[in-house]
């Protein structure tokens, strides 16, 4: 890392390798270069007798880091070797290496520079002899000292008195337990060979009773509960819970294991409590659920079931179906609650008309009788009386039923006549729950009459324009945040969703029933009929005054069908003849591809070349076409 030309920024690396000093704003691990330290000399004086000067340069560091300094060292003990070495060849005797401290830092001096002309043998300095390697002593461990001290039991019993003299191994569990320090007492237990064995021992008896426990039926663990509807509410935290109630020292020992991570933690412990009890599978098939929906093969079923992680490919298989069976049930009982809301609804409607009924002997009429005001009932009966709302509170929601076809292409690996490939069409259903009720609404009247209606209120006042004049504010802003790069900064402020009275409702996830197949082709008019009449009879409720309609929704196709069978059968004799349990609406799954393709047929389809401000036109006019 090269220093910067300033004094500070200097200093901040070594002079040598210019390594930066300043870690997280301390400059460490580092000495100044012509600083003295106590009782020694500088580190420039050290390096001048080994050839090397520093001079003072405020261009250059006065700092030089640790590992370049141990290099240093390190040089100048090699270098007082090789001057010994030197002089032993050169003379042809040894020279004497003991010498006392103060002759050899005599000798370490610097060279000074007016002494250029002495004699070698003046400038250098006697090396010492190089010392010993210092054996290593291997270390003998020395045995515990046994207590000084005698530690008794003393047992009273009625008749007369016990004293036992402890053994040194076992006096200090005595004592630490006797003063009630119970963690000293523990460790010493753990180093007792015997009484370890005996701990171990207890502790299997106590793992054996929790498994005795868990695996017990009518303690109602999760794992026992392999049912559809159970499987449906299958919860770590449940099994959890389930655990610490039932095997917390097996819990334990296996939040120690898996450092207390719940999903590990649920899976070992399922995974190893199956292995006692093979019946308790919830787990196992929690398991299957999801390979199934990755499309695992039977051999990886085959494989995980030998480890006991999954059931066999066969029970995989049949619980599958005992979970495709129970598709819709939750839908009957919204269908059965919503037929015994308009049963009700209908009985109150006829205690309400029947209330109103009076006999012609009972009316009195008297001389004031003409005197009434004629915007006064003379009967009493007004509106309010007749249209009587359903109650909102016991009203159960409503759903509406989707339906789209699934198409799908089967190759057969060894075509022959019987087996072909097959080209398969079925339709996938399936019901959502309206998220905002309408039962509060009225279905006897309408507001007003239609022959009254001044058609002066539909068109849009002023508080309409301020409202669309808001909304496209919005929507300007969204625009801008997202194709305008100045403006993306703002994207975080930008209203996402219009609110308005339904937008808690809508807010919350949605409920939908998977219904299943329906095993008919959409594309063919009779089976397309078949479809209909069996989504009206199975889902559409039924009050005393005959079906309730259910909106069903699909693709503009399907909509499109659907409609036109349903106007075929319109000389039906009741409702459900006629197919008017259903209103049909269509689903803009595919309004951006349909958006799309508008786009390419106006703009980059080669026929637009002739309409001028199209892509292709431009191009033809710019000569940019391949």
């Amino acid at each position: 890392m090269a220093c910067s030309t300033t004094q500070s920024s200097v200093n901040d690396c070594c002079r040598l390798c210019t390594k930066n000093l300043r870690i997280k704003g301390v400059i460490g691990n580092s000495e100044n270069i012509f600083e003295k330290r106590t009782q020694e000399r500088t580190f420039a004086n050290r390096c001048e007798y080994l050839g090397l000067i520093f001079k003072k340069d405020k261009t250059k560091s006065h700092r030089i880091c640790k590992p370049c300094s141990n290099v240093i060292t390190r040089l100048e003990r090699d270098f007082t070797l090789l001057n010994k070495w030197k002089l032993q060849e050169q003379n042809g005797d040894p020279v004497p290496v003991q010498q006392d401290e103060q002759q050899q830092q005599q000798q370490r001096q610097p060279v000074s520079p007016q002494s250029t002309n002495t004699s070698a043998k003046r400038v250098l300095s006697t090396p010492s002899k190089t010392p010993r390697l210092v054996k290593k002593i291997r270390f003998v461990p020395t045995k515990p000292s046994s207590p000084k001290s005698i530690t008794q039991v003393s047992t009273q019993y009625p008749s007369k008195t016990v004293v036992t003299v402890s053994s040194p191994c076992e006096a200090g569990i005595i004592k630490h337990l006797s003063t009630k320090n119970w963690k000293t007492a523990c460790n010493l237990m753990f180093k007792h060979k015997e009484l370890v064995g005996e701990i171990k021992h207890k502790t299997i008896n106590i793992i054996n009773e929790e498994c005795e426990t868990l695996t017990k039926n009518q303690n109602g663990c999760m794992l026992w509960k392999t049912t559809p509807a159970d499987l449906k509410n299958f919860s770590m935290s449940q099994l959890l819970k389930d655990l610490e109630q039932l095997a917390p020292f097996i819990l334990s020992i296996f939040e120690s294991i898996t450092s207390n991570t719940v999903p590990n933690l649920c899976a070992a412990i399922a995974i190893a409590i199956r292995g006692r009890e093979p019946r308790m599978s919830a787990f196992a098939y929690y398991i299957n659920a999801i390979l199934q929906h990755g499309g695992a093969k039977k051999a990886a079923f085959n494989r995980l079931s030998k480890m006991g992680v999954t059931t066999t490919y066969v029970n995989a298989i049949g619980k599958q179906k005992q979970i495709a069976a129970t598709c819709g049930e939750e839908l009957q009982l919204l269908k059965v609650s919503n037929e015994l809301f308009l049963q009700s609804a209908a009985e109150t409607t006829m205690t309400g008309l029947a209330s109103l009924h009076r006999s012609f002997e009972e009316l009195s009429f008297t001389e004031n009788t003409s005197a009434i005001n004629d915007d006064e009932d003379p009967f009493g009966i007004t509106d309010a009386s007749v249209t009587i709302f359903r109650p909102l509170s016991t009203a159960p929601p409503t759903y509406s039923l989707i339906f789209d076809n699934l198409d799908f292409y089967i190759k057969s690996h060894h075509q022959s006549s019987l087996h072909t490939n097959r080209s398969l069409h079925w339709i996938n259903h399936t019901a959502v729950q309206d998220r905002v009720q309408i039962n509060h609404l009225s279905d006897i009247r309408p507001k007003c009459d239609v022959t009254q209606y001044n058609l002066t209120c539909s068109l849009p006042d002023q508080d309409t324009q301020n409202l669309i004049r808001r909304e496209f504010v919005v929507l300007g802003t969204r625009m801008l945040t997202k194709y305008l790069e100045a403006f993306k900064e703002l994207s975080k402020s930008v209203i996402n969703h219009i609110p308005h009275q339904h937008s808690e409702e809508l807010a919350e996830q949605s409920t939908d029933y998977p219904l299943g197949l329906i095993f008919k082709n959409e594309n063919k008019t009779s089976e397309l009929i078949d479809a209909l009449e069996y989504l009206q009879n199975e889902y559409v409720p039924k009050g005393p005054d005959g079906m309730s309609t259910v909106v069903v929704g699909g693709d503009r196709l399907t909509e499109g069908n659907s409609r036109n069978i349903q106007w075929a059968f319109a000389d039906g004799v009741t409702k459900e003849k006629r197919l008017e349990g259903m209103v049909f609406r269509f689903e803009d799954w595919h309004a951006i591809r349909n958006l799309m393709e508008i786009h390419f047929k106006i703009f980059f389809k080669t026929s637009s070349a002739k309409d001028h401000g199209t892509l292709f036109a431009n191009m033809n006019t710019l000569s940019l076409c391949p």
